[in-house]
């Protein structure tokens, strides 16, 4: 069964913390709303199911989680898990009904996340988690989830030293 570590953090902005990582395909931030939000990224597993993929999305969903494991009671809602994007036509997975696809759109797109920051604004509290095997592995994951925090401080460093434009003059018509 699943253990989970959950880390106390220094408050940060959400979107300050995930921008550095918005060009990752499976980096995700969302907000819920019970008051938290919660960024996530490199997952331990994808599955993307498109319309055509006759695959049994729920037994691969359920593979993919292994047994319930309980949620640390300190912490927020999620704590780890399958998290992306479920579009409308997946439903005609678990119904007869007859939905147009659009050809670019998956039924399913989402990754499994053992490892996440939690944000919570209203209480200026910052969590990362971390969820595996045994108290080690969900430390561990926690711990790589926390470094995510230095991601800013680095690309604003990188930025620094990077060379700057030169100064353009404005020039008034008229």
């Amino acid at each position: 069964m699943d253990q989970v570590s959950i880390l106390e953090q220094s408050w940060r902005d959400p979107l300050d913390v995930a921008r550095p990582f918005a060009q990752d395909t499976y980096a995700l931030l969302l907000t819920t709303p019970d008051g938290w939000t919660y960024f996530a990224r490199d997952p331990d597993n994808t599955l993307r199911l498109d319309g055509d993929d006759p695959s049994d999305a729920f037994a691969a969903l359920s593979e993919g989680l292994g047994p319930c494991a309980p949620a640390a009671p300190e912490g927020p809602p999620f704590q780890g898990g399958w998290a992306g994007l479920i579009s409308y036509e997946f439903g005609a997975r678990a119904e007869p009904v007859v939905l147009k696809r659009h050809p670019d759109w998956p039924d399913l797109d989402c990754g499994l996340y053992r490892g996440l920051l939690a944000f919570h604004p209203q209480r200026r509290r910052l969590l990362a988690i971390g969820r595996g095997a045994d108290a080690d592995a969900a430390l561990a994951r926690a711990l790589a989830a926390a470094q995510w925090l230095k991601a800013k401080a680095r690309a604003r460093a990188a930025s620094a030293s990077a060379p700057r434009p030169m100064a353009s003059s404005r020039r008034r018509w008229g």
